[in-house]
């Protein structure tokens, strides 16, 4: 492995819909996904659909590197657009945050 580089890293943001709540979680969801994108920022949402985690949806933010994700973030707390949308969202959410997690990607070995 070539520790000199810094490869590429994903936030994962996993939210548990609320009882009841569902039409209102993909709303705000589609609605925080329109504001990523129109920040520049490479995201998606998946609903999962079997396993562990049915009932969840999870953002995924995809960065080139570590400063890159570090440009994300202040990007996105600095929005105010983002800033009203989580703060009209978190008054009354239609999910609570699961889990979250931050990954690099990894190299195989040299065989």
């Amino acid at each position: 492995m070539n520790r000199g580089v810094i490869m590429a890293v994903t936030a994962l943001n996993v939210f548990r819909t609320q009882p009841g709540k569902l039409a209102e979680h993909l709303a705000s969801s589609a609605e925080a996904l329109g504001h990523l994108r129109r920040l520049g920022i490479q995201a998606m949402n998946v609903q999962a659909m079997a396993g562990s985690d049915i009932g969840t949806i999870t953002t995924s933010i995809g960065c080139a590197n570590n400063a890159a994700w570090a440009q994300m973030a202040q990007t996105v707390g600095g929005d105010p657009e983002w800033q009203a949308f989580w703060g009209r969202v978190s008054a009354d959410p239609s999910a609570i945050q699961r889990s979250s997690h931050f990954a690099t990607e990894t190299e195989l070995p040299n065989h």
